[in-house]
């Protein structure tokens, strides 16, 4: 009887090996995963697999998704870049952030509170607007009710910046999204630019062009890249009498 119970899960232990291994989970993970105890995971598996540290990722390994993550970026995306598992890179990231954003959380809402944007909070902590929203979302009332509408908080920003002139690319890198994800969230509310370079648009332009050029010290190659607009038409309009 007791020599059959052992065998119990022995169709598992391929999977549980492969979970520890390849996807970096404890046995207490597998256990929780397969609703049975830690010890059983253990007992199939101690003798079959590496004993590890606390975790066989590196600390500059781990740097970099956290790095990511605050930049914005999904688990799912950086265990893509990576080349290793969504379980392992969350685990970790959560290791070292988690007690960061506990530690700032009410900072947040106190700024939310006080009129500041959650873009502006986030460059201040160097955190993606994103995570910041995920944060205090709860405390302050910003109620998502679907990943469809998690950028509805940036998109009163989003129009602002697009009505003065820039370009959803340079909207889409400033917010770490794609340039699809800007047009998608605030074509409904704009006046969609053409590609081709417009003549009344040029102009209302100009003045800002020679503003970021002669005074800001803006290159002609990052005005052109932030409006879409070509280097020659700016530089014929910066030296437009």
């Amino acid at each position: 009887m007791s020599r059959g119970r052992t065998k119990q899960f022995a169709h598992l232990e391929d999977e549980w090996i492969r979970l520890y291994e390849e996807e970096g989970c404890t046995f207490s993970a597998i256990a929780k995963k397969y609703n049975v105890q830690p010890e059983t995971v253990s007992k199939y598996i101690k003798n079959k697999v590496q004993k590890r540290s606390r975790t066989r990722f590196t600390q500059d390994q781990i740097a970099a998704w956290t790095q990511d993550y605050q930049k914005g970026k999904t688990f799912a995306a950086i265990a893509r870049k990576y080349k290793v598992s969504e379980t392992a890179v969350k685990t970790n990231v959560y290791k070292e952030i988690q007690p960061i954003i506990d530690e700032l959380k009410w900072t947040w809402v106190s700024l939310y509170k006080k009129g500041k944007c959650l873009n502006t909070i986030g460059s201040s902590y160097h955190f993606h607007p994103k995570i910041v929203l995920n944060t205090i979302k709860n405390e302050v009332g910003l109620v998502i009710t679907s990943n469809q509408h998690i950028y509805e908080p940036f998109i009163d920003e989003w129009k602002k910046l697009y009505r003065e002139g820039l370009s959803f690319q340079y909207i889409a890198e400033k917010y770490d999204v794609s340039a699809d994800t800007v047009y998608r969230n605030i074509k409904d509310y704009v006046d969609v630019r053409s590609k081709k370079t417009n003549t009344e648009h040029v102009k209302v332009m100009a003045a800002i062009w020679k503003q970021l050029y002669f005074e800001n010290g803006k290159t002609l190659q990052e005005i052109s890249q932030s409006y879409e607009v070509s280097a020659s038409t700016i530089s014929r309009q910066l030296h437009a009498k």
